[in-house]
């Protein structure tokens, strides 16, 4: 009788190793990485209606924008964006941006695209996805995603014109996936999936792949227009692209979740109560060089963090398209920093400037003009003149330099890694921002010592101090 119990049981557990219980939701158990692709920019406009002035590049690099602020808001997940805002004169091939999602190994690629077609009566959005399914991460998992997304957009009113795959119709390797299928058409899918080069690249079957898709989120000339001819509208269409994201991978923002109690090893010594507490370290460093006006910072550093380590109370922080950023937005390469006077501040007569004037203060310091490209803001020392009843004589405007970030993002990563490996090609020039974001061993060049401590820097080898 017991042996026949002891088989039972035996038999129990084998059957229950063999379970698997499916997936239904992707609630990360660690963290998501997402690599965010604003369609086109620089000297590629996109799709364009001429009749408005709207560019596609415009329009998705603001839903990049927008839907990075979003994702933000929850815990679980991290962004990065192959580029926020390229030069006027440049472009970003289609294989660099891929392999800023190989080289991050992220879990997704989602490239951001406004549709457009020869005739004015086509309107919906439509996604894209790899036609691969020798692993569910690719067409299946991909197709889950792209469907959220398309759900969300229907509810602005945005016909779906269903989740859709495009393969390649050019012959040989380059062409192909490693498992012998025929690799996609777009290379945004293509690229992140295979890798550089011209042969059948990584082995996907093995799960080396990295998926991505494209959303196209209406049409740029026909009745879609009015998704998109407004901020207010873009951010709609960012809104549901985050809603669609979160749905998919399970997230729950961060106010919302409850972080485990922290146990303590070792009672707690009584005797140790009167002590001393210790100084903590300070929570960012600051190094101001009055010469050539520059605030340097270390990563992860916000607006507010600055003005309380300077001990400024009234402060005004733009980003390089002359908008003002919020005190706890991270800050980065070319943000201009205008410091208004203590002395001015603590007058008893003088009225404390309204958001109009401190525009006007920072407007008339700023004498130099800012076109699209990274890191091309100049300062200036010029006296400010007086806005309203408030002396601004003394206020200061300052460029800030965030050490390993040259493309202004509020993020030292793989992006900056790119362009120091541009520069010491020869395909991209450094202006004097970008020489003191990227020269780490600060011996006043970006050379190949300051590109491998970048690389240590993403592997969490080193640490960029100022």
């Amino acid at each position: 009788m017991k042996k026949k119990v002891l088989f039972v049981m035996i038999f129990i557990l084998m059957v229950l190793s063999f379970v698997i219980i499916p997936n239904t939701s992707k609630a990360a158990e660690s963290e998501v990485l997402l690599v965010l692709d604003p369609g086109h920019g620089g000297r590629d406009p996109g799709a364009r209606n001429t009749r408005l002035g709207i560019n596609e590049a415009d329009v998705t690099l603001k839903i990049a924008r927008y839907l990075r602020d979003y994702l933000s808001e929850y815990a679980g997940i991290r962004v990065i964006m192959t580029h926020d805002g390229l030069p006027s004169d440049e472009t970003m091939a289609l294989d660099t941006r891929g392999m800023v999602a190989r080289d991050n190994n992220a879990d997704m690629l989602i490239s951001l695209h406004i549709n457009s077609s020869s005739v004015d009566s086509v309107f919906g959005a439509e996604v894209y996805v790899t036609d691969n399914t020798s692993l569910p991460k690719y067409n299946e998992e991909s197709t889950k995603l792209a469907s959220n997304i398309l759900g969300e957009l229907s509810k602005l009113g945005i016909y779906s014109r269903g989740v859709k795959t495009r393969l390649s119709d050019e012959p040989g390797d380059r062409y192909m996936y490693s498992d012998g299928s025929i690799a996609d058409y777009y290379g945004m899918i293509r690229y992140p999936m295979k890798g550089e080069g011209d042969g059948i690249g990584v082995d996907i079957a093995n799960g080396e792949g990295i998926p991505g898709i494209i959303v196209e989120h209406c049409f740029i000339n026909s009745g879609d227009i009015k998704y998109i001819n407004s901020n207010e509208n873009i951010k709609k269409l960012a809104k549901a692209d985050c809603d669609g994201i979160v749905k998919y991978y399970g997230l729950k923002k961060k106010s919302e979740v409850i972080e485990e109690p922290i146990e303590v090893e070792e009672p707690i010594n009584v005797e140790q109560k009167n002590e001393e507490p210790k100084e903590e370290e300070p929570k960012i460093k600051v190094k101001v060089n009055e010469e050539k006006l520059l605030i340097m910072v270390t990563p992860n550093v916000t607006a507010s963090m600055i003005a309380e380590e300077l001990k400024i109370s009234e402060y005004i922080v733009k980003d390089t398209t002359d908008t003002e950023i919020e005190n706890n937005a991270l800050v980065g390469t070319g943000y201009k920093f205008v410091m208004l006077s203590e002395t001015d501040t603590n007058d008893a007569t003088a009225d404390v400037p309204d958001e109009t004037n401190a525009n006007d203060i920072a407007d008339t310091q700023n004498n130099t003009k800012t076109d699209d490209s990274v890191n091309n803001t100049e300062v200036s020392t010029d006296i400010a003149e007086t806005a309203g009843s408030k002396s601004t004589s003394n206020n200061k405007t300052y460029t800030i330099i965030k050490l390993g970030d040259a493309n202004g993002d509020g993020e030292s990563d793989a992006i900056d890694l790119l362009l120091i490996k541009r520069s010491l090609l020869g395909t991209y020039k450094l202006n004097d921002n970008n020489t003191v974001s990227l020269d780490l061993n600060k011996d006043g060049s970006v050379d190949a010592i300051d590109l491998l401590l970048q690389k240590r820097h993403l592997l969490k080898t080193f640490v960029i101090n100022i």
